[in-house]
């Protein structure tokens, strides 16, 4: 099993908008999250498969502490309320979020030595997110 913990800072984004756009964001919480320059994703484990995914930027903070193959609530970054089911596969963990009226996004989150890159599905839109190891 691939080590995730760590620290990551935001270094490009591509299709986020798009993204948001598509998992019903409105405009302007958009704009706020698509000018934030700085975002940092912390890992840490908190038991054999419990970990914390810490996500700060400089509007907001949220904490998700999850085990892996269970699901648990989820209050996104930008208010809206789901569920979360944490898989690891090798080295990608997978995050597939489900809500109302049938409501479906997957994010993958590849781990590599020197960071990781964070894909995000939902219906036929695609964004990449890549972090820096910190």
């Amino acid at each position: 099993m691939a080590d995730i913990t760590g620290k990551y800072s935001l270094e490009s984004s591509e299709n986020f908008d798009e993204y948001m756009q598509s998992i019903g964001v409105g405009f302007l919480k958009r704009k706020a999250a698509s000018a934030l320059s700085t975002a940092v994703v912390d890992i840490t484990k908190t038991g054999p498969d419990a970990y914390v995914l810490k996500t700060t930027t400089t509007l907001k903070t949220t904490e998700l502490p999850f085990v892996l193959n269970k699901e648990v609530p989820e209050t996104t970054i930008d208010g809206r309320e789901v569920k979360a089911l944490f898989t690891l596969d090798g080295n990608i963990l997978k995050q597939k979020q489900t809500g109302a009226d049938g409501f479906e996004s997957t994010i993958d989150r590849e781990f590599t030595p020197t960071g990781l890159i964070a894909t995000l599905y939902h219906k036929n839109v695609t964004a990449v997110r890549k972090y820096k190891k910190v």
